[in-house]
């Protein structure tokens, strides 16, 4: 009887492009956990990945603060429209 847990993050279902290395590793830990979830059924252990979403960092804050003052929105908006994914927004 166990529990295998996994902390994933977003990252390993939508790969961004300058951290390929980053989500591939993410990918593979969601493929083992899926794997060892069907090795071990019947067997009483649990096997989960948690996928965290994005978090609002103070280095995310100003990257938003950045790209609306760019666009002419406010942070509000800009901060939903991004996070809503209403707009692709391009560094």
């Amino acid at each position: 009887m166990g529990r295998i847990l996994f902390i994933s993050s977003e990252s390993g279902v939508n790969i961004p492009e300058n951290m390929i290395h980053y989500g591939m590793n993410k990918v593979a830990m969601m493929a083992i956990s899926n794997g060892l979830s069907k090795l071990t059924k019947g067997a009483e252990v649990t096997v989960n990945t948690i996928l965290g979403r994005p978090t609002y960092s103070n280095g995310v804050a100003t990257t938003v603060t950045k790209l609306a003052k760019a666009n002419c929105l406010c942070v509000e908006l800009m901060k939903y429209l991004s996070f809503n994914k209403q707009i692709q927004i391009h560094f």
